[in-house]
């Protein structure tokens, strides 16, 4: 999740929590309080993002992100020790801005908001198809939500107006307004998001907004947390329903082959449409792996896939798609299907330390020789010709991986191992 929808959660629990203080009507107390609530909340919900900071230091190049981010920082241990020493900083500085006229209570919610805003901040991160792996050193596994995707606009539009209208300088206001514009016009240019949902995303973030204004602040930040969950919920929802629906579909087209998993996730604003990739097994003699990647319509009734936007770069991968033959039905538009031999891409591990570098983190991991070179990547996000960020070159120099390889149990471990 963006840094902003993390910031803007952080903002609307403060709020919840500050208009809930006995010390609410104190002049002398409340702003303070309020304030500090902010900034616990602010640090709290981005501060696991710091490991982009050192990801390259600890291991050079793409494989260090890819390894390194939503790493060590994304754990619940983690979060236990940043929450504790934020929430210590903040109560030193209550206590000497207000002495004695700090409540109990105050205590308590400053805790309360330090120590649950790193964990929340895993859970937001947990709901994209990314993936985080919260139980180091105890379980060094990922956890995927596939729910949201990875900059959620209902969830901008639901949360600022809390924000907004929390905000008591016209400068800050001005910012707040451009950027609300902003976002409503970049809704309507970005290719892969329908007219439909534009407009019903105009007409759900203006009405958010209104509801926000007349609203007094206690409920304004009730309404926009609850409407936050609620939209969670629905996607979430949506998303264990299309799961069913690809299992069985796939199932039904191809009864001897293994499904391992399906990955989804969905356009902005849109639970309608979702980039689907199955990643597979196959039991003939050469044990082949197949990955598909398309669209894929849970509803088609009300919309079909024909009518979903395209993906980014369709037909301009990395990874070399050839065509699904099957007719899979309204519900389904194939991008393509990779096929791999599994003993081969074992072999790769003993070639290539970035191979298996990369195998530590690919949900759809593809090896694929060209022009005498090795590329190495995962197909969830190769949208372009050249190297994405999850693609690298895979050499034979096991000094390439030179560094602080993470203990992360490869989620293909289920073919690869």
């Amino acid at each position: 999740m963006d840094n902003l929808t993390h910031s803007l959660i952080g903002i609307t629990v403060a709020e919840c929590v500050y208009h809930r203080s006995p010390s609410l009507k104190k002049p002398t107390v409340a702003p303070t309080l309020r304030m500090v609530l902010w900034v616990v909340a602010i640090v709290g919900n981005n501060f696991p993002d710091g490991d982009m900071l050192y990801a390259a230091l600890a291991l050079p190049g793409r494989l260090g992100y890819l390894l390194h981010h939503r790493g060590h920082t994304h754990t619940l241990l983690f979060a236990l020790a940043v929450g504790v020493v934020v929430g210590w900083f903040a109560q030193r500085y209550l206590k000497k801005r207000l002495g004695k006229k700090l409540l109990a209570w105050d205590t308590r919610a400053v805790w309360a908001v330090a120590l649950g805003s790193p964990v929340l901040h895993i859970v937001s991160d947990f709901a994209n198809n990314y993936g985080v792996h919260p139980f180091w050193p105890f379980w060094n596994g990922w956890v995927y939500g596939d729910t949201l995707f990875i900059i959620e606009p209902l969830l901008l539009a639901t949360l600022f107006p809390v924000a907004y209208f929390a905000m008591k300088r016209r400068a800050y206001k001005w910012v707040g307004e451009v950027f609300f514009v902003a976002l409503l016009t970049l809704i309507w240019m970005v290719p892969f998001v329908r007219w439909y949902s534009a407009l019903f995303y105009t007409v759900f973030a203006v009405g958010v907004l209104a509801v926000g204004y007349r609203a007094k602040p206690k409920w304004r930040a009730d309404f926009s947390l609850v409407l936050a969950l609620l939209i969670v919920t629905s996607f979430s929802l949506v998303s264990r329903v299309a799961k069913t629906q690809v299992a069985n579909a796939n199932a039904e087209m191809h009864p001897s082959s293994k499904l391992h998993d399906v990955i989804l996730s969905p356009f902005p604003a849109n639970p309608f449409c979702w980039q689907v990739i199955t990643v597979e097994t196959l039991s003939d003699p050469s044990s082949r792996y197949r990955v598909r990647r398309g669209i894929f319509a849970p509803f088609p009734k009300v919309v079909q896939a024909a009518s979903c936007p395209n993906p980014r770069g369709e037909g301009t991968t990395t990874v070399k798609f050839s065509p699904v033959g099957d007719t899979w039905g309204p519900q389904f538009r194939w991008e393509g299907q990779h096929l791999a031999s599994i003993t081969d891409m074992k072999v790769y591990r003993e070639y290539s330390c970035e191979w298996e570098g990369v195998l530590r983190f690919a949900r759809a991991p593809f090896v694929q020789e060209e022009e005498n070179r090795t590329w190495a990547g995962d197909v969830r996000y190769d949208f372009e010709p050249g190297l994405g960020f999850a693609e690298l070159e895979a050499t034979a120099d096991r000094d390439a991986c030179r560094g602080w390889m993470p203990p992360w149990i490869p989620p293909r471990a289920d073919i690869f191992n």
